[in-house]
């Protein structure tokens, strides 16, 4: 990924984070996931699909608390992006758990 051009790390990036996820390494997924919203946020679809992977891989590794905040990010920054629709019912989901 380092090797190409930063306009095209982005999408990387993402990819990597959901390989992360897929094979249970949830913070590193994290990790992969937030890197394109905060180093290349130019696509606000991809940014806001990043951040929810990062949000759902934060809980999966029991950090419950950054996987809220992280939701709440992605339903300030990008109220209108699907992801934003997924992270506001998987928030409520989270809050209705005792």
């Amino acid at each position: 990924i380092n090797r190409l051009p930063l306009s095209l790390r982005g999408g990387p990036y993402y990819i990597l984070g959901r390989l992360y996820a897929a094979r249970g390494e949830n913070r590193e997924a994290a990790v992969a996931a937030m890197r394109v919203p905060i180093l290349y946020s130019e696509d606000p679809n991809l940014a806001a699909e990043s951040l929810l992977t990062a949000g759902k891989s934060m809980i999966q590794s029991g950090l419950v608390e950054d996987g809220q905040r992280i939701y709440s990010e992605l339903i300030n920054t990008y109220p209108q992006s699907i992801a934003a629709n997924d992270a506001k019912q998987r928030k409520a989901a989270l809050n209705v758990l005792p």
